[in-house]
C-alpha cells in the first residue's frame, strides 16, 4: 500500500470519527433539551396563544414526536442546511442566513490567527535557538501569561487598552472609542485585530505552536543528513 493510500485512509478515519462525534454530541444536546423541565412552546409563544396555534408549532418543531424520531427529523433537515427560522435574534430570517456571515468571519479570523501564531512561533524558535536553562527566564512568564483562557485575555486586553487610551491619550471623560471591540458589529478593522491577538495569546495556543516548532527544529538540527553535510565541511 502506497503512502498516499495510507494518508487517505487516515484522513477518512479522522473524518468519520469527527462526524460520529458530532452526531453523538448533537444527540445528547437534543435529548437534554427535550428532557428539560418546562414547555418550549409556552416559552416562545405569547400569553393567550390559542391551543391550535401551539399544536401547529409543536408539529413544526417536531415536538409532537418521540425524542428519537424528532432527532432523526432534525438531523435530516440539518444535513441539508435547514436549521429553521430565528425566533429572537432576527425573527422571520432563516438560521442559515443569520449564522453564515458570522461563520465566514469566524473562519477567516481563525485562519489568520493560526497563520500569525505559526509565523510568530517560528520567529520565536529561531530567536531562542537551542534549549538552555536561562531561556526559562523568557519562556516561563510567556507560558504563564498565555495559559489564561481566551475570554480572560479578551476582558483584560479590552479594559487595559481602553484605560490606556482614556488615561494617556484622550485625557477627557469616558467616551467609548469607535474601535472598542464590544459590540463586534463595526465597520472598523480594529475589533478583528483585537480578536486575533486574543486568539493568539489565549488558551496556550502560541506556546503549543512554539514548543512544536522548537522540537521540529531541534530534530532537524540533529538529523543524520545534517551531520553528513557538516562532516563534508559545509
Amino acid at each position: 500500500m502506497t503512502r498516499a493510500s495510507l494518508l487517505l485512509i487516515a484522513a477518512l478515519r479522522r473524518t468519520a470519527g469527527g462526524l460520529l462525534l458530532l452526531v453523538g454530541a448533537s444527540f445528547v444536546i437534543y435529548i437534554t433539551i427535550r428532557s428539560a423541565p418546562g414547555d418550549a412552546i409556552d416559552a416562545i409563544s405569547p400569553m393567550g396563544t390559542p391551543p391550535e396555534v401551539k399544536a401547529k408549532l409543536m408539529a413544526e418543531f417536531g415536538l409532537d414526536r418521540d425524542p428519537l424520531t424528532g432527532y432523526v427529523a432534525w438531523l435530516s433537515r440539518s444535513a441539508v442546511g435547514d436549521f429553521g427560522e430565528s425566533l429572537v435574534f432576527a425573527p422571520g430570517a432563516t438560521v442559515m442566513d443569520v449564522g453564515l456571515p458570522a461563520f465566514e468571519r469566524t473562519l477567516a479570523l481563525a485562519g489568520l490567527a493560526l497563520a500569525a501564531c505559526l509565523v510568530l512561533a517560528l520567529l520565536g524558535a529561531l530567536l531562542l535557538g537551542r534549549p538552555h536553562p536561562r531561556q526559562q527566564l523568557v519562556t516561563g512568564p510567556l507560558y504563564f501569561v498565555t495559559a489564561a483562557p481566551s475570554f480572560v485575555v479578551a476582558v483584560l486586553f479590552a479594559q487595559g487598552m481602553n484605560w490606556f487610551v482614556h488615561t494617556y491619550v484622550e485625557q477627557g471623560g469616558y467616551e467609548t472609542p469607535p474601535w472598542y471591540p464590544i459590540p463586534i458589529y463595526s465597520e472598523s478593522w480594529m475589533p478583528y485585530l483585537f480578536a486575533g491577538i486574543v486568539l493568539v495569546a489565549g488558551d496556550g495556543l502560541f506556546t503549543d505552536f512554539l514548543n512544536e516548532v522548537r522540537a521540529e527544529l531541534q530534530g532537524l538540527r540533529n538529523a543524520q543528513f545534517i551531520a553528513a553535510v557538516r562532516a563534508k565541511g559545509a
